[in-house]
């Protein structure tokens, strides 16, 4: 028997909306956040709103 599984897996950040994040930036170290620069573009443009 098939289980019914999605196609892809879903992406628990994305739910995540642009406020939140950037909120969640601000409470980290500045030098933590600049190390987010190489992770993500979305994270890039989050960070530029600081």
């Amino acid at each position: 028997m098939e289980e019914n599984l999605p196609n892809k897996r879903r992406n628990p950040a994305a739910s995540l909306t642009d406020e939140l994040i950037v909120e969640v930036l601000r409470r980290l170290p500045v030098r933590s956040v600049c190390q987010f620069k190489c992770v993500s573009k979305s994270w890039l443009k989050d960070q530029e709103q600081l």
